[in-house]
């Protein structure tokens, strides 16, 4: 297994921490380091020093381990390196030496507990790294805040390193631009420290229809009423204007039941010739409807008590809308001649 971790500019301290935790999983470290002309950038400098110190400080636990005042006989005969936590004991042991004898030199001895947990203040570099102590004897936490860096799955960078002293805490950021680092991944826009909706849900926006829910029924059914209305009038104006067209259609159209055959005298025929031939015999008298008779191409009827001749078709004549518009036409314009003639003859008399 091959794993890549990409380290920014890391303290001396720094350096110590990463390596003893990496020389509990890795077998072979390759480190790789970019020049520089800058004298600040000394990362391979504080790389050796620390590789070199965790060497020492390996070798010296193991051998120490059976000495004073542990005596543990053959601890170190099925292990090459210190545990991580022997660098927490180290530090234990050093901060105490710090200790005493910060108090020996005030009081001359170390048998006031108050004045031993005074002394213990303070700030020193460990084997586990940087160690500040409290007034209290504890110790306060450093965090780190690693991100991912560019270009690489699981290299991890720091971003920030966050000191602790009682309830004052100082945040030392190690990135430039917090917006093109840190929150690079969200879009270069900080989150919300509260969210929208708080941290119980309470403060969710109401939604617009349940803020205005009255509202929004009165106008959904004033909307549904003018759609209806606007329907229903435009319905109503469809049927006035088929009705009208049904009217002017009755004028030009002639029910069957409305015609009357005429009464006929004598025997007849139906043949157009026997029509043709009593048109020629007859033309200098006066001719009636009781004269004439039916034939396969023309009947005769009364109606209203004109008379009038039908033409008879073969088949059902098909009429168009076309049609229909004319001969509506046809009507208005007999009515308004009609109108004109009575008018004239009024205005005659």
């Amino acid at each position: 297994m091959v794993y890549k971790r990409n380290i920014g500019n890391e303290s001396y301290d720094g350096w110590k921490t990463i390596l003893n935790k990496m020389k509990t999983a890795a077998r072979i470290i390759v480190a790789c380091f970019e020049l520089s002309d800058d004298p600040n950038i000394n990362d391979r400098r504080n790389f050796l020093l620390a590789m070199s110190e965790l060497d020492n400080w390996d070798q010296n636990v193991l051998s120490r381990i059976e000495q004073w005042p542990f005596y543990c006989q053959g601890c170190a005969t099925y292990s090459n390196s210190a545990s991580l936590q022997a660098m927490l004991l180290a530090d234990a042991f050093y901060l105490w030496a710090l200790t005493a004898n910060r108090t020996i030199a005030l009081q001359g001895n170390i048998s006031d507990g108050n004045a031993l947990c005074a002394n213990a203040k303070g700030t020193f570099d460990g084997f586990s790294g940087k160690v500040v102590i409290d007034e209290n004897g504890n110790r306060l936490p450093i965090y780190r805040l690693y991100g991912k860096s560019d270009g690489a799955e699981n290299d991890r960078i720091t971003f920030v390193v966050i000191e602790t002293n009682g309830n004052n805490t100082a945040w030392k950021p190690q990135y430039a631009n917090e917006y093109t680092t840190i929150w690079k991944n969200w879009g270069g826009r900080r989150p919300r420290s509260r969210p929208i909706c708080d941290f119980d849900g309470s403060a969710c926006p109401v939604p617009f229809v349940q803020q205005y829910l009255g509202v929004v029924i009165a106008v959904v059914i004033i909307g549904c009423g003018l759609i209806c209305g606007a329907l229903g009038l435009i319905y109503y104006v469809y049927r006035v204007k088929q009705n009208e067209k049904v009217k002017l259609d009755l004028q030009w159209q002639i029910p069957f039941m409305t015609l009357q055959k005429p009464k006929e005298k004598g025997e007849f025929t139906k043949s157009m010739r026997s029509i043709t031939s009593s048109h020629s015999s007859t033309t200098s008298t006066r001719m009636t409807m009781e004269n004439k008779h039916d034939s396969d191409r023309h009947k005769y009827y009364y109606l209203n008590s004109d008379s009038i001749v039908a033409k008879v078709h073969k088949t059902k004549p098909v009429l168009t809308n076309s049609d229909f518009v004319e001969l509506r036409f046809v009507i208005q314009f007999l009515k308004l001649g009609s109108a004109l003639e009575n008018l004239d003859e009024n205005f005659g008399t």
